[in-house]
């Protein structure tokens, strides 16, 4: 399936990013549809756990938000949860990328 989506002509050849996040949501599912079919965790299908610990982030910020304003969500988040790194979008709305019309 991935290989086809990828491949086909009507996209073009390597798609561009909104082909490409298509096709890692498929990719995604197809690895959980083997795991739930085999019985098995994904991490054992790709080889086995690698580490016993990972870190990670929390997003904040985003949609209508100004930066001051994700920038108070991300000082709140720090302060009052467990996580040590978060993710954000500080900036304005991207147009260009985020309209109404996309």
């Amino acid at each position: 399936i991935w290989q086809k989506v990828y491949r086909q002509k009507f996209y073009s050849t390597g798609g561009g990013p909104i082909i490409m996040s298509a096709l890692a949501g498929i990719d995604q599912a197809l690895w959980d549809i083997a795991g739930k079919v085999l019985r098995a965790p994904i991490h054992r299908l790709l080889g086995g756990a690698v580490r016993d610990r990972l870190l990670v982030y929390r997003w904040c910020g985003g949609d209508m938000d100004s930066p001051g304003d994700t920038a108070r969500e991300a000082k709140r988040l720090i302060q009052n949860s467990n996580f040590k790194l978060i993710k954000m979008n500080a900036c304005p709305k991207m147009p260009f990328v985020d309209t109404e019309l996309a």
